[in-house]
Order: structure tokens, then C-alpha cells, then sequence
């Protein structure tokens, strides 16, 4: 089966961390905002929360496995954060893992000919941390502060980096409350645009019954409270619809596509892709009364997405040469045009 959706590759929320901004309050005997993330992975149970404070994220990336998150924030002042959330390659004590990547981190410094002083190990929370002070490197004083702070869940591994080039007594506030804005969350439950983002990995990589797994989720928790846009809505529903498609799983693809009509009846594409469902089961009376109101609707499509050209549909390739479709088609779409996504009405 091969159902159409237009800019099908136009996902939303697309690894997109779930942000919570309080107001300001005072943190650690000065104000700062707050500007929390959550880093997860799809499948794992424990996730990271970071507060951000004024730090500006920078990348917030899921890898194409779906099995490594990686965030990194800094600021104009030399502040930098980063953290890691990734499989371990066997099960072991956040101070195992601590111990582990020291090891490399005395390479580097002998490779690159830089000392590390002031180093200090101690235990905070679920974390195992590191600390210690660059003050040189190649010669030049950068007196670079640094921690690290390891922790393990299972099978995941989590670890984060915090720096700070030209480090004195007056950052010692800032450093605290960085550390103290991040948490292990053991139990983490993922909200609906976490689960989104998750199908949307998975969607792209044409992993459909993974794809359909987290949309199903997402739309589940959508239905107990709306949180999504209505445009991110759309597309998590036509998504999850095509996702059940093109596993073959027709019935499934029809009832998510007739669920959309019934939330958003004036979208197009899920008129359109009801079509195709109807096509591809025979129904060419439903198929050809879809259509129409595809294009009925059409002006309500999502931004950057256009209706299909169905005369250039597999999904309707059993009609082609049926009169009734031919005349309805060239009526409704006189005029296509090749894009990346397929043949799309003008």
C-alpha cells in the first residue's frame, strides 16, 4: 500500500526538547532563570533534566539509531555544558564508568601536553563526580574549570561536562547552580511531543511499526489533553495513519484516518488518504466522495503541503483506466507538478 501526505518529510517537533520555564527565582543567592530541558531516548526509562539557566542551547540531537542524545549549551562568558545519554556496552557503577573515561582523559592530556590539577572525586546524588582545573594549554593560561558527573540507569549510560575558561571565586554560584539544576529522573514518563518526536525518528527512517508504536502513544496522551498545535496534530494523526499503511495494516491506517475526520473534518489529507485506504479495498465510490473533499478543503492543507496529483497515485493504479475516476481526477486536478515529495496539485 502506498498512501500520499503531501510534504510528507515536513515533520514537527522533530527532536525538540520538552521545555518547562518557571519565573525567575533565586538560585543559590541570585536570581537566574530557570530554562529546563529533559534528555531521553525512546525505550529507556530514566531520562536526564538540565536546567539551563541563561545558557543558550545549542544542539539538542537524537542520532539517527535512536539510542544517543546529546545537548550542548553555552554562553559568551566561556560557560559551557554539555550532556550525554547513550547504551552501555555493559551493565556497570556510575564510578566504574568515571574511572573508565578518566583513563582517556589522561591520554589526551598526554598527547596534547596539558596538566591537570586540583583533582578531586566525590559522590553527589545518583552522580559520580569529577573535578579538576586546566591552567594552561599549548603554553597560554586558560585556567579552565571543569566537572563531570557520571551516572548509570540499567543499560544506559549518562554523563555530563560543565567548563569555564578564566575560572574565579565569583563563578563558584553559577558552577553550583548549573550542577544543582540537573537530576536523574529514574521513572520518566514521556508527554505527547516527546512521543511525537520519537515516531518522527523512526518515521523518517521508514521504520514503520516503531513509527506507529510512539504516535499511538503521543495521540493517546492527546486525547486525555490537547498539548500539540493543530498543525502538529495533524501530522502526528496522518502520520500514524500512513505509518499503519505502509505496514499493511489497512483496517488500522482507515480507522486513525476516519478518527482524524471526525477531530478536523475540513483537513484535506486526511480525506485524501482516507481515498487511497478505500482504494486500496476496493470501495471506489468512498474513494471518489474522499477525493472530493480533499479538494474541497484543499485551502486548509498545512503550510509548505499540497494535495496529491491522484492520477499519479499507486494507491489508485486499479482505477486508471475507469472512466469515473479518470473524468473526477482531471476535474479536480487539471495541473500537477513533480516535487520531492511526489506529484502535487497546482
Amino acid at each position: 500500500m502506498k498512501l500520499s501526505s503531501g510534504s510528507r518529510l515536513a515533520l514537527f517537533v522533530l527532536c525538540v526538547p520538552v521545555m518547562v520555564r518557571a519565573r525567575a527565582q533565586v538560585t543559590v543567592g541570585f536570581e537566574e532563570p530557570h530554562n529546563r530541558l529533559t534528555m531521553s531516548v525512546p525505550g529507556e526509562p530514566a531520562a536526564l533534566q538540565i536546567d539551563l539557566l541563561h545558557l543558550k542551547l545549542e544542539q539538542n540531537q537524537l542520532d539517527g539509531s535512536a539510542t544517543r542524545r546529546k545537548v550542548q549549551a553555552s554562553d559568551a562568558h566561556g560557560w559551557e555544558i554539555s550532556a550525554f545519554l547513550y547504551p552501555l556496552d555493559k551493565r556497570q557503577a556510575a564510578a566504574e564508568l568515571n574511572e573508565r573515561t578518566f583513563l582517556d582523559l589522561r591520554r589526551a592530556a598526554a598527547d596534547n601536553g596539558f596538566k591537570i590539577e586540583a583533582m578531586k572525586t566525590f559522590e553527589r546524588g545518583d552522580f559520580s563526580m569529577r573535578e579538576y582545573v586546566i591552567p594552561e594549554f599549548h603554553g597560554q593560561p586558560i585556567r579552565q574549570q571543569n566537572v563531570f558527573g557520571y551516572a548509570t540507569s540499567g543499560d544506559l549510560g549518562v554523563d555530563f561536562h560543565i567548563s569555564k575558561i578564566s575560572y574565579s571565586a565569583a563563578d563558584d554560584k553559577f558552577f553550583d547552580s548549573l550542577i544543582s539544576g540537573l537530576h536523574l529522573i529514574q521513572d520518566y514518563k514521556p508527554d505527547s511531543a516527546t512521543e511525537f518526536g520519537y515516531g518522527s525518528i523512526y518515521y523518517l527512517h521508514q521504520d514503520w511499526t516503531k513509527a506507529a508504536l510512539h504516535y499511538e502513544r503521543s495521540l493517546q496522551l492527546e486525547r486525555q489533553k490537547r498539548a500539540l498545535s493543530q498543525t502538529q496534530w495533524n501530522v502526528l494523526v496522518d502520520n500514524l495513519g500512513m505509518a499503519y499503511g505502509m505496514s499493511g495494516e489497512i483496517p488500522k491506517a482507515k480507522a486513525t484516518f476516519e478518527y482524524g475526520t471526525q477531530e478536523n473534518p475540513t483537513y484535506p489529507m486526511f480525506r485524501y488518504n482516507l481515498a487511497c485506504a478505500d482504494s486500496e479495498t476496493g470501495d471506489l465510490d468512498g474513494a471518489l466522495d474522499q477525493l472530493k473533499l480533499a479538494f474541497q478543503y484543499k485551502s486548509n492543507s498545512n503550510p509548505n503541503e499540497s494535495v496529491p496529483d491522484p492520477a499519479k497515485d499507486d494507491s489508485f493504479k486499479r482505477y486508471l483506466s475507469d472512466p469515473r475516476f479518470t473524468t473526477l481526477t482531471k476535474e479536480l486536478c487539471p495541473n500537477s507538478v513533480r516535487t520531492r515529495d511526489g506529484w502535487v496539485c497546482r
